[in-house]
Formats: structure tokens, C-alpha cells, sequence
């Protein structure tokens, strides 16, 4: 499934070493060198009480309703991290998420911290979050899963079906997967139910005012407004709030856009609209690169290195295969699969990426000749592709789809697979490389029976108080440019 995180800027960035000071502390901490985690800090209403944390950061949980229509429900916590300002004069607070939906915020900032000083400047407070049911929150989105469900099954091709088999194993886990959650998280007074961003841009709101009333705030003009910075899923949290609160705007940059009216709707309509382009300038740099930096490099210009590609992957036809009884055809259509995994999960960085992806391809095509499920274990070996044993089901991918799933309303829950067919073909039309990894949210979302009485579905378009900066790349794989 495709994982919607910060696109348009590389944040791997070294991370900050000198110390923060902390804010006061309460007397329940008596040891000034403590770094506490999230399981030991006292929920609070307000922020004016911060403790030390991941080294360089100090930490802080946020009580706010569970459910901000109905607070009989009972409360939540929300993890909050801060780097705190280094430099004078003091501006306040800039609010930053990573994207997702399921990104923690609270590790982002400790790998972006870095960039994010450079983009910032040092006189703000950094701060992220674990929004609803993600991470550290209570409570969790955490699904119990039955160990069946935790793995993907490897099912042979049954035939040239227009619903291979690849999908409905797809569709049969999600729609057990679904039951499994709503039985562990779907209760009014658990996570499911509680995720949409429209109660995510609630929370910001309670970390503003409570921000706002403690001691720093208060010394900080504006310090009611949002200042935020968001990537990817994070411009759709930020355009609810723009939508939702068009008033309370301070600094805001949107970075990756989202359409957020298609997000709603669970099209996922031009997410990848430019992936197969940005992964063509694959060719123009391995050529520039050359034989020695680019080991896939071939011929006398960067089509040559094209047509080597198209020739490799020509090979890879998994139903064909299977109707000529081959018996490799399982291996081809997991090859093929596990290609375009790697490269899609590569071009997100692609100064990083493209290097492992030239060494991939050329492993790839050394075993096109004999190729059998063993030589995908040993392939596996020498490049790190996941194919023949794919990974658990992880936690991540389930906050995934209950943020996703509930925001679009439960819209394309209870469809049949053959229901679903129209969008998957669709984007796979839309890009060769994501097509089928994308579709995988729509399949996802026919198998949760969780809503919530709590989305916003727009209209998102106001008269805010401060203009709104949105920033894109020119090729971005995964919120592009409409054309």
C-alpha cells in the first residue's frame, strides 16, 4: 500500500546534538537527568510543564477529549515532543506532522530535526505529535490480529482472470482484517472511531490554546494562531484546519499537496499521476552516471537504457505464463511485484535511491535465465528484496487504513471485489510502477466496517486570516501537480 509521507524534501538529514533546557519540572521528576518516555509522564490539560526526553527533546501528554461532540465518552492522551527555541527573540511554536496517514510525529521530528532547524531557524519551538490512535496516543489503534492474518499469502496464478488471484487474497485478508479491528479497536470508547483528521485538527487546536495559556505563550505575540508545517497526508490535515478554522492561521506551509475533496471521496485520483515520469529520469541519470556509478547503464544514450528495462520486465508476464504451464509463473508475477516495490519505495529519494535501484535491475536480470523460487531466496540474499516471504502485517499499515478508511466516511465499505475492479484498473492505467500498490487502499477500505460521527468532508475553500504557501516538486511520485 501506498504510504503517503514527506515527499518533496529529503529529511535524512544528521540529527542535532546540543542539549535543550528543559522547562521547569514538577516535583514528581527527582532526578534532573531522566529521560522520561511517554508511559511515565503525567497527563496534563495544559503545556507549561515539559519533561526530558530522546536526549535532545523534552515530551509532554496532552489530555483532550476522546470525542469532542459526545465528552461523556472519556479522554485522550496526546504525545507531544518539542526542541525547544535556541535563540532570541522568541516567535512561539511551529507545529509539524510527516504524513501517512500513520506517520509518527514524534519520531519524525527526532530524524528531521535537522532540516528542519534550516528551514525554520532556531528561534521557534519544534513540535510533533502522535495524532489519534498513532504511536504513543491512548488509546491505540492497535488491531489484534489472529497469526493467520498476520502474513500475506502466497497463492499461485490461477489464469488470466480480470481479478487475479494476487487480489482476491488481498481482498479476503482485508475484509478478516476488518472484523479483527472493529472487534479490538471499534468500541465508541476505543481508537477506531476517534482517528479522522477532523478530530486530528481538534486536537491542534486544544495543544494551541493550551500552548497559549502557559507561561511561554503568553510572551508570544500571536501565540493562538497555528503555525504548521505539513508533508504530504500532513497538507490534508492542514487544509481541514484551514477549512474547519479558517481564523486561527498563522505560518502555514503546505508541502506535497493532497486533493483533499478526492482524499474524501477514497478515489485516490491522481495520487500517482507522475510516478512512471519521475521514475524515467532514472534512464537520463544512469546514463550520465555511466557504466562504473550506474552498473545497468547500457548503449550510447539514456533510451538504450529504457529499452534494456522494458526488455527485462518484458519477461516477467505471469499469465502468460501460466497459460502456457510454466512452472515458474508463480515466481514471475512475485518478482515482478517485488521489482516494483523496490523502485516505487527508492524514487521517493532518488539521489539515494537510484543506486540500489541499478544494482537491483542487474541482479534481476542475471536470474531471468533459471528462474525458480530458489533463485528469488537467493536474489533475496544478495539485494534485500522481500518476495518470497513478505513481511507481517504491521502496525503502521493498519493505522494507515483506519485514518484513511474513516475519513472517506466507510464510503467504499461492504463492496465486492468486482465493485473495486473499475479503480484498480484505473490506476493501474495511471502508472505501470504504483498502479497495483496504490490499489491496495481501495481494497483495504472495502474491509473496514469502522466509521466515525466525527469527519469533515468539506467544503474546502474559506476566507482565512493569513495566506497559506503550498509547495510541490515538479515530478512528485505521490501528491503531483494536476496536469
Amino acid at each position: 500500500m501506498a504510504i503517503l509521507y514527506f515527499s518533496s524534501l529529503v529529511f535524512l538529514t544528521s540529527l542535532i546534538t546540543e542539549l535543550v533546557t528543559a522547562s521547569p519540572l514538577s516535583s514528581r521528576s527527582q532526578d534532573p537527568n531522566k529521560q522520561w518516555t511517554f508511559s511515565e509522564i503525567p497527563p496534563s490539560h495544559g503545556l507549561d510543564t515539559w519533561y526530558p526526553c530522546f536526549t535532545n527533546f523534552t515530551c509532554a501528554l496532552l489530555d483532550v477529549p476522546l470525542d469532542y461532540t459526545n465528552r461523556d465518552l472519556g479522554r485522550s492522551y496526546i504525545p507531544i515532543i518539542r526542541y525547544a527555541a535556541t535563540t532570541t527573540p522568541y516567535k512561539g511554536i511551529v507545529l509539524t506532522n510527516p504524513g501517512g496517514p500513520g506517520g509518527s510525529g514524534v519520531e519524525f521530528l527526532q530524524e528531521a530535526l535537522g532540516t528542519g532547524l534550516q528551514v525554520v531557524g532556531t528561534n521557534y519551538d519544534l513540535v510533533s505529535w502522535d495524532p489519534r490512535g498513532i504511536g504513543a496516543s491512548i488509546p491505540a489503534a492497535n488491531c489484534t490480529l489472529p497469526s493467520n492474518l498476520k502474513r500475506r499469502s502466497l497463492e499461485p496464478l490461477t489464469g488470466p482472470e480480470l481479478a487475479p488471484i494476487f487480489f482476491e487474497a488481498s481482498y479476503n485478508q482485508s475484509v478478516a482484517i476488518g472484523i479483527a479491528c472493529k472487534n479490538s479497536i471499534g468500541g465508541k470508547t476505543q481508537a477506531g472511531p476517534h482517528v479522522t483528521t477532523a478530530t486530528v485538527v481538534r486536537d491542534m487546536i486544544s495543544m494551541i490554546d493550551a500552548y497559549a495559556a502557559s507561561e511561554k505563550g503568553k510572551s508570544c505575540e500571536d501565540a493562538s494562531l497555528l503555525n504548521y508545517w505539513g508533508f504530504s497526508y500532513g497538507t490534508f490535515i492542514g487544509q481541514t484546519f484551514a477549512s474547519m478554522f479558517p481564523k486561527r492561521l498563522g505560518r502555514v506551509v503546505l508541502d506535497g499537496v493532497l486533493n483533499p475533496d478526492d482524499w474524501v471521496q477514497g478515489t485516490g485520483q491522481n495520487l500517482i499521476t507522475f510516478t512512471d515520469e519521475a521514475f524515467s529520469t532514472f534512464f537520463d541519470y544512469c546514463y550520465a552516471a555511466g557504466q562504473t556509478n550506474c552498473p545497468f547503464s547500457t548503449g550510447t544514450n539514456p533510451h538504450d537504457i529504457y529499452l534494456r528495462f522494458e526488455s527485462m520486465v518484458s519477461k516477467l508476464n505471469a499469465t502468460y505464463a501460466y497459460q502456457q504451464g510454466w512452472s515458474n509463473a508463480t515466481a514471475i508475477e512475485l518478482l515482478l511485484t517485488g521489482i516494483k516495490q523496490v523502485i516505487f519505495a527508492e524514487i521517493y529519494e532518488p539521489i539515494d535511491g537510484f543506486p540500489p535501484i541499478a544494482q537491483a535491475l542487474v541482479a534481476v536480470e542475471s536470474v531471468l535465465p533459471n528462474l525458480t523460487l530458489s533463485a528469488l531466496e537467493e536474489l533475496e540474499k544478495d539485494i534485500g528484496l522481500v518476495i518470497t516471504n513478505p513481511p507481517d502485517v504491521t502496525i503502521p499499515s493498519l493505522w494507515e487504513r483506519a485514518v484513511l478508511c474513516t475519513d472517506t466516511g466507510g464510503i467504499a465499505y461492504g463492496k465486492s471485489l468486482s465493485e473495486i475492479a473499475p479503480l484498480v484498473s484505473r490506476e493501474e492505467s495511471e502508472s505501470w510502477l504504483a498502479g497495483e500498490d496504490l490499489s491496495g487502499q481501495d481494497i483495504s477500505c472495502a474491509g473496514w466496517p469502522i466509521t466515525s460521527d466525527y469527519r469533515y468532508a468539506g467544503p474546502f475553500y474559506a476566507k482565512v486570516n493569513n495566506p497559506i504557501l503550498f509547495v510541490s516538486n515538479t515530478l512528485d511520485i505521490i501528491t503531483p501537480h494536476q496536469k
